[in-house]
């Protein structure tokens, strides 16, 4: 029997099958598909008392990468200790190695989206783009608070530990 247009059929079960290639003969699966990607599905209608087995032609369908925002650092003061600048955090949707530094200067690592998952603005969002973190001069400003002088002596009551704190002779 042949199904009209309009017609339903209440007592057919359907299965679909996922392909990877535009024939739907090679890579099947059962499961729909979660990753970007081209892919093919087929709809199978299974024997009833009414119809015979058949199946639908081979239909594709596409599932974008997700667009993410590209990635800011902070710039860090010199402290006189190594410092974390980047890290990719538990959101893996690109990859990276962390960036870390003790010297005053920049710092960059490349970034590359993961496969689901694309740079939301830019040419070439799916390709490596590069960071740069910075860690910068200490402020004297930031650092001194209150100068005094006591017996001929500056007195400098620091707000934060500096290693080495060099003067002019």
């Amino acid at each position: 029997k042949l199904l009209s247009t309009n017609e339903t059929i209440e007592t057919a079960k359907f299965t679909y099958k996922y392909y990877t290639d535009n024939k739907c003969t090679s890579g099947q699966t059962a499961s729909v598909p979660v990753n970007a990607g081209t892919y093919y599905v087929k709809a199978y209608l299974t024997e009833t008392s009414e119809y015979k087995t058949s199946a639908s032609s081979c239909v594709s369908f596409k599932i974008n990468r997700k667009e993410i925002e590209f990635p800011t650092c902070e710039d860090k003061v010199y402290n006189g200790k190594s410092q974390t600048l980047f890290t990719t955090g538990e959101n893996q949707t690109y990859t990276s190695t962390t960036i870390s530094g003790k010297e005053v200067g920049s710092y960059t690592a490349n970034l590359t989206p993961t496969s689901n998952y694309k740079w939301s603005s830019g040419n070439n969002p799916e390709e490596a783009r590069t960071i740069t973190c910075r860690i910068t001069k200490i402020d004297i400003v930031d650092v001194i608070e209150n100068p005094t002088i006591e017996k001929n002596m500056l007195v400098i009551n620091s707000k934060q530990k500096v290693d080495t704190l060099k003067t002019k002779d």
